[in-house]
């Protein structure tokens, strides 16, 4: 396969906590639209693929993971902070032809059966053009959970998830720990495989106590695996919900983009994160691997941890908001 170029993707990195209101999306995009100002003020960073913004930078009003993609982007293009995503995407477009903005948009369930929707989520200047609901969940999230998350069968194999660059590479979309499973666990199942203890199949919940879940679950996971094998996927993008402060990312790193550049055959894996109390400095908690040797991604606890440092940064601040943006290319 011939690329026009090789990938180069703007992340994010947000100084403070997910968005977890509604009421605090309108700053936010105020925000994005300043941060994506400021990239339009840099020439040379064209041209780009991607600005990436963390996990559940905005809040979603509706839950929508029990719905197709066709109905999920359909409520999406209704959602209230819609139109000025676009008018962002237009703007982002104009300065790099085809460039997408991509973000973390998560729902909560106000019944508190299920935890709601974590997301990632896909914009150009003509609306949603890729969209990732988590299939893999972080072991929090389901275990010793009043209401836990909830995968949809149908997300293990959606088009959906992979979008086409404007240097004509193919970009899978994670949502927050789904990055994990590009790489195999202990038993040879993508990691995270585990904390699946509850699916949604064909409109009714199936949760671990069940008589044959086990089943279900090899079958979800038997979609993913085929998912990858008949779909190239040269990069992964991930919408990482957050970390306390830098440092607190070694984990992840080592485990989480490392070895998901490892299981592309050495591939981008990159993400955007809130950091709760701090921002890193500018090449420290990168959050981006690349050139990663593929017997990594089957070492474990003994995977070396690599990482990919930005060719250029810059730190916006409006209000109360910092951000740390960073650019990348593994060249």
């Amino acid at each position: 396969m011939r690329y026009r170029r090789s990938p180069r993707l703007v992340a994010v990195c947000i100084l403070g906590k997910c968005v977890s209101q509604t009421p605090s999306n309108p700053t936010r995009l105020k925000f994005m639209r300043t941060i994506i100002d400021q990239i339009i003020e840099q020439p040379r960073w064209r041209p780009l693929d991607a600005v990436i913004f963390p996990g559940s930078y905005i809040r979603l009003t509706r839950l929508i993971g029990h719905h197709s993609d066709a109905e999920r982007i359909w409520a999406l293009g209704r959602e209230p902070f819609a139109k000025s995503l676009t008018i962002i995407a237009t703007r982002l477009d104009r300065y790099s032809r085809r460039a997408l903005l991509i973000f973390g948009g998560d729902a909560s369930d106000s019944k508190r059966c299920e935890r709601g929707d974590q997301t990632c989520i896909a914009i150009g200047r003509m609306g949603i053009v890729g969209l990732a609901r988590k299939i893999f969940p972080a072991n929090g999230d389901t275990t010793h959970c009043w209401s836990p998350y909830v995968p949809n069968l149908n997300d293990y194999d959606s088009a959906s998830r992979i979008v086409t660059l404007a240097s004509g590479h193919r970009a899978l979309l994670c949502a927050c720990y789904d990055m994990f499973a590009l790489a195999p666990g202990r038993d040879g199942d993508p990691r995270g495989s585990p904390s699946i203890r509850d699916l949604w199949i064909d409109g009714a919940y199936h949760r671990i106590e069940e008589v044959g879940f086990a089943e279900l679950r090899r079958n979800a996971i038997s979609r993913w695996d085929k998912f990858r094998q008949t779909n190239r996927i040269d990069l992964a993008i991930s919408a990482i919900h957050g970390f306390r402060k830098p440092g607190r990312d070694v984990y992840w790193q080592r485990h989480g983009l490392t070895a998901a550049s490892a299981g592309l055959g050495g591939g981008l894996a990159i993400g955007a994160a809130h950091f709760n109390e701090q921002l890193p400095a500018p090449h420290k908690s990168t959050l981006a691997a690349s050139g990663v040797p593929k017997s990594e991604a089957t070492k474990g606890f003994h995977r070396h941890s690599y990482s990919l440092e930005p060719i250029d940064h810059m730190t916006v601040s409006s209000g109360q908001l910092k951000a740390l943006v960073r650019l990348y290319s593994p060249g």
